[in-house]
Parts: structure tokens; sequence; C-alpha cells
């Protein structure tokens, strides 16, 4: 049977590996390269090619160790934003010595191209009143990122103080909040009683 190396790949999320005997490789010092078949299964998010055309189950499932050697075999991620993929395969000699049950793992690094999506609602209080706004006041949702680097930057705030973390706002030194200080109700905003 032949001897299988199986090494998990890496790239960013939307780009593409040519696959290398460094990532996946089957020898047997009995056969020639042109005769060990891998056989694969389809990957989840995104695509292989196998000699120019896409992966298809029963017509263009299979290359050989040359196919790799000869860089025919392209893995390219989809763009989604996920973090890995692979595929399963099997590794055939030509006296049908065969390893079955293996997967390739594919690792991806995840790139920060989403925009983000805003809540932006209207608060209503009273003359004097105050209140804390909240993510359901405004707010923005990026899967991508994490709450305390969503920042926003205010200004003209007019008809009462905006406290951020307990300060009041001023621009420059303190317009700045993160998605954070909503999510932990840090901000405040008090009407001055004017109409």
């Amino acid at each position: 049977a032949p001897t299988i190396v199986n090494n998990t790949v890496t790239l960013d999320e939307g780009d593409n590996v040519t696959l290398t005997t460094a990532h996946l490789s089957a020898t047997d010092a009995e056969d020639l390269d042109t005769s060990i078949i891998f056989t694969v299964g389809d990957v989840g998010n995104g695509s292989l090619q196998i000699d120019g055309n896409p992966w298809a189950a029963g017509t263009n499932e299979s290359f050989t160790q040359q196919d790799i050697i000869d860089g025919k075999v392209i893995y390219t991620h989809d763009g989604s934003n996920t973090t890995s993929d692979s595929f399963s395969f099997t590794a055939k000699d030509p006296s049908n010595n065969t390893i079955h049950g293996q997967t390739f793992t594919i690792n991806v690094n995840a790139i920060d191209d989403d925009a983000p999506t805003l809540v932006n609602n209207s608060v209503t209080l009273d003359e004097g009143d105050n209140i804390t706004l909240t993510t359901g006041h405004l707010g923005i949702t990026d899967t991508e990122a994490a709450e305390n680097t969503l920042v926003y930057t205010v200004s003209n705030v007019g008809n009462g103080p905006l406290q951020i973390d307990g300060n009041p706002w001023a621009a420059g030194p303190n317009d700045s909040l993160t998605q954070q200080e909503f999510i932990d109700g840090r901000v405040l905003y008090t009407h001055t009683g004017s109409k």
C-alpha cells in the first residue's frame, strides 16, 4: 500500500493554493507516480480543480500522484467567513492496495472584509430626562470584529450633554466610544430641558 503524506494547508479567505507533495502525497516504491490514484470527496467552503476542471462526482473526482507533482490540483476558498475546509480521500496503487478514510484539512485565515450592519433608532425622552443608550438605539454588528474594536466618533451633540464612561463628551479628547461601551451601558445622554 502507498505511504501517505497528509499535511494541513493554510491560506487566506478567498485565496487559492496549488497542492504540492509537501501537502499531500502517496508514494510506493513499487509503482510509478502516474499509477497511484487519489479519489476525493468535494469541499464545503470552496472548490477543487483537477487538471483545470472543477471537481465533479463520478466524472472528475480522481487525480494521480503525478498530477500533484505537476501542480494540477488547486483548492480555491469561496471567500465565506469560514476558518476551515476539508475533503475526504482514498489512495490506491495499481494492485488495488487502498488507504481509506483519510481527510485532508484546509485552514483558512479570516480576512475582515464584510461591511458592518448598523442599527440607528431614534430615542424619545421627556425634557430634562436622561437615558442610557444601548445597542437597540445605536449599534454595529460585524461578525469579523470584536465589540471593543468597533469605534464610533461622535460630533454635534446638542440639547444636552453626552457622557461616555462617566466623562462629558468633548470634541477631540472624549469624542470616541466603542460598541462595547454601549453593551456595557456606559453611554448616557441627558436632555437639558430646553425646547
